[in-house]
């Protein structure tokens, strides 16, 4: 009975170490895998709008934000406007789900952007991209440009 029980325990340990293996192989893959892209700025700009203080007009919007480079981005950092960060479920729309999945099968991500201003880190876009890419293990990269 005892032998019984400790060989179910170590079946279990093995099927739990077979799973992590598979996990870490296929964010290794990924990882490997997919190639962040800038993001269209001029596309963005409705996200941009939303800050009519800071950004009066595109130009404006396209010059702070064409000045950016890529970070990698995480929750060390004091982000702001994002769910990236929060436990448990998070609602995302089913539609930028798909797309989100699809950009990744096809290793081509395009990057969310944030803007730093005061040592905050504040996303502009690509909400979805990030949930999904942190909960899935992969790399959480932005396009991040300084306001101040």
């Amino acid at each position: 009975m005892y032998m019984e029980k400790e060989t179910m325990k170590l079946k279990k340990i093995l099927q739990e170490i077979d799973e992590l293996t598979h996990i870490l192989n296929a964010e290794k893959y990924y990882t490997e895998k997919i190639a962040f892209y800038k993001p269209n700025f001029e596309n963005e700009w409705e996200e941009a709008e939303r800050y009519p203080k800071l950004f009066p007009d595109k130009s404006v919007w396209l010059d702070k934000v064409g000045g950016g480079r890529v970070e990698n981005v995480h929750c060390g950092l004091n982000l702001s406007n994002t769910d990236m960060c929060e436990r448990g479920e998070i609602k995302l729309d089913s539609e930028k789900v798909s797309r989100v999945k699809k950009a990744i099968k096809s290793g081509k991500v395009e990057l969310p952007i944030f803007m730093k201003r005061k040592k905050k880190y504040e996303l502009i876009g690509g909400n979805t991209r990030l949930v999904y890419l942190k909960k899935s293990n992969l790399p959480t990269k932005a396009w991040v440009f300084n306001y101040d």
